[in-house]
């Protein structure tokens, strides 16, 4: 028995059973199984999260291909595509020299290049690398043949990403945007981005070869490391949604964030102050030298901000030229001292660009956190105050108590805000009419002829239940500063072809600002309001001041030559203000020069305005255009402009700004000859 028992413990102990009675076939097998289950779930989670990495990585590669595709001049990248263009030169270094910019900005981009694409195949036209470099690829040389699901993308305006690519430099990756004609809005070019691709995650693929334990180390491992990395990539692109691309500084999102917790600590009895700052005068800069240059004028302010700060406060850039400093738990008055010294510092700034000199100064506006405005007039009380240090010169400090109208605090920026606002969905605008008349036609003058039409210069009123009338001097410039200045152009288009339509015998001349004219929308929508009307064109005149008219004079052309060729007036106002050039009046083609108030009102005691005003009336006649004197206050002035043969006049010695009603019974001469 003993033996027999022995036998079949020793038979019981091979590979099926074991001592005590444990099955360790069964737990090979199933540890096999779960480690065969585990591997396959840990391979799997591998390729899924490395297939979601990869996507990731090329839209951000996508990402930074149209923003380097954006900073280009598309009419400029058009020229290369005809090296026989006057302009092929001129655009081929001018491209280039931004494409080694970009590149020399990326540490990690191979090449950056210009292609056209034709039948699925790139062509270069305008490498990033010196001609010089082993690398470079002359104009002309066929590149890579694009695959049909990447035609598609760049056909439909989007980016796509080829690779990796394996040649004699690496392994890279390719990010295309597609550069669309300015008029045919088609894909001609496409800007390509190869950054360097040695660590581009892949897919995992391989034999089921190895040993399971070292399967499930390697992917264990393989995890980690791709946790790890897409960590990092997603403290990446979170790093670049919350900061500015060219200056590396924080962005408008998290200066809301930070405006908010500033708000919460004033709450508390702790207030901060907010600074916003503006490169004076920085278009120009971007005119005479280039984009590039203004990048680098970018680049230089915002370091030279960042070093007069503490390490606690904020300095974020809003975009454009204008950047934003939050001085944490400084009241205004101590932030004053700050904010001189960043101005200051910036105006000691001698920048060498391209050879050139370039020196910068800032418009700095203040306003203090306290506690006792929300965000949105905490940033109107700051945009009001640098509004009026520009507008008082540039090159200052303005802060709430420094005595000027911008800087008396919220309230006073956020009800004139508000005010325009209900006027503008309660429609409390009111316009009121001021006569045009011939200059021998005012009080004790000779008599008006009786024919032709009564003209006025329509002036748009607000009428607020709590301030009565309000002239535009108090709204218009707020209107224009906070973008709603187009939208009471329209109420007053359409209001004055209103008044038009039920009164046959006037004309009215309606002022545009300059807001309004730089609006293509704009302007169809007066074309298409003018033709809807049924009044005639040639009782409508339109006026946009000189300042308007020498800031862009292609745009005021085609203002004026679409608007004339529906058969409308168009007159320069403020002529003579003080920015005046005679050249402006002769590529202009206006009906009506009006000379400035400021000229006028000693025209008859001072011999300089009478010569300025003699050689603006001469020069209009020259161009076949009549002339309006505004602001004649008294019967010297009115004498004086007759005797110099200015055609017409308009102040408060004629008439006062008024209803229609009002003015039934007054003289009026006639624009019609115009």
């Amino acid at each position: 028995m003993p033996t027999t028992t022995t036998s079949s413990a020793i038979k019981g102990s091979g590979f099926r059973g074991g001592p005590y009675g444990i099955d360790t076939r069964g737990i090979l097998f199933h540890s096999i199984a779960v480690a065969m289950l585990l591997s396959a779930v840990g391979w799997f989670a591998a390729v899924v999260t490395m297939h979601r990495m990869d996507q990731q990585v090329k839209r951000s590669l996508a990402i930074r291909a149209a923003g380097a595709a954006s900073l280009l001049d598309s009419k400029r990248a058009a020229d290369l595509l005809d090296p026989s263009s006057p302009e092929y030169g001129s655009s081929l270094a001018l491209i280039g020299a931004r494409l080694r910019a970009l590149r020399n900005a990326s540490p990690d981009a191979h090449l950056i290049y210009i292609a056209r694409v034709e039948q699925g195949r790139m062509y270069m036209l305008v490498d990033s690398e010196p001609e010089a470099s082993s690398s470079h690829s002359p104009p002309g040389q066929a590149l890579s043949v694009l695959s049909p699901d990447a035609m598609a993308l760049i056909s439909g305006g989007r980016c796509a990403v080829l690779g990796p690519i394996h040649d004699r430099w690496g392994v890279w990756v390719t990010g295309l945007s597609p550069i669309a004609s300015t008029t045919t809005g088609d894909a001609y070019a496409v800007l390509a981005l190869d950054i360097n691709a040695a660590n581009w995650p892949r897919r995992l693929r391989g034999p089921w070869s190895i040993p399971l334990l070292l399967a499930l180390f390697t992917g264990a491992l393989a995890a980690t490391l791709i946790l790890m990395r897409n960590r990092q990539s997603v403290q990446q692109a979170r790093w670049l949604s919350t900061h500015d691309h060219l200056t590396g500084l924080p962005n408008r999102s998290v200066l809301s964030e930070c405006i908010e917790a500033a708000i919460e600590e004033a709450k508390r009895g702790k207030p901060s102050t907010l600074v916003l700052i503006d490169i004076d005068n920085f278009k120009i800069v971007n005119d005479t030298l280039s984009h590039l240059a203004g990048d680098e004028v970018l680049i230089r302010v915002a370091r030279c901000i960042r070093g007069m700060i503490r390490e606690t406060d904020l300095v974020a850039r809003l975009g454009g030229d204008e950047f934003v400093v939050l001085l944490q738990g400084v009241p205004v008055q101590s932030a004053l001292t700050t904010a001189e010294r960043i101005r200051e510092s910036v105006e000691d700034l001698k920048m060498e660009i391209d050879g050139a000199t370039v020196d910068v100064t800032l418009s700095v506006g203040l306003t203090q956190i306290d506690g006792l405005c929300d965000q949105r007039g905490i940033t109107l009380s700051a945009d009001a105050a640098l509004y009026h240090a520009k507008d008082n010169g540039k090159n200052r400090v303005t802060y709430p108590g420094a005595g000027d109208e911008a800087g008396h605090g919220r309230p006073n920026v956020y009800d004139r805000v508000s005010m325009i606002k209900d006027a503008l969905r309660d429609d409390r605008f009111l316009l009121q009419f001021q006569p045009i008349v011939s200059a021998g036609c005012g009080p004790g003058m000779r008599s008006a002829k009786p024919e032709g039409i009564r003209w006025y210069e329509a002036l748009v009123r607000i009428v607020c239940p709590s301030r009565g009338m309000v002239l535009p001097g108090e709204f218009i410039p707020w209107a224009e500063r906070f973008g709603l200045i187009t939208q009471i152009d329209r109420w007053v288009v359409n209001a004055a072809l209103q008044v038009l339509a039920n009164r046959d015998s006037i004309g009215l001349f309606i002022n545009l600002s300059v807001r309004s004219i730089s609006s293509a929308s704009f302007l169809t929508h007066v074309e298409e309001a003018v033709a809807a009307s049924g009044v005639a064109p040639c009782r409508i005149g339109f006026e946009i001041t000189e300042t308007t008219a020498l800031g862009d004079v292609d745009e005021a052309r085609e203002w004026i030559q679409r608007l004339r060729a529906l058969g409308c007036l168009f007159a320069v106002d403020d002529f003579g203000a003080g920015y005046s050039t005679m050249s402006v009046l002769s590529s202009l083609p206006v009906d009506i020069v009006k000379i400035d108030g400021s000229v006028i009102r000693a025209v008859g005691s001072e011999p300089a305005h009478r010569l300025i005003v003699e050689a603006i009336n001469s020069v209009a006649h020259s161009i076949g255009a009549r002339t309006v004197a505004e602001c004649v206050e008294d019967a010297e002035s009115l004498a004086a402009l007759d005797q110099m043969g200015v055609d017409y006049v308009q102040g408060y010695y004629i008439a006062r700004p008024a209803s229609l009603e009002a003015h039934a019974n007054e003289p009026t001469g006639t624009l019609a000859t115009v």
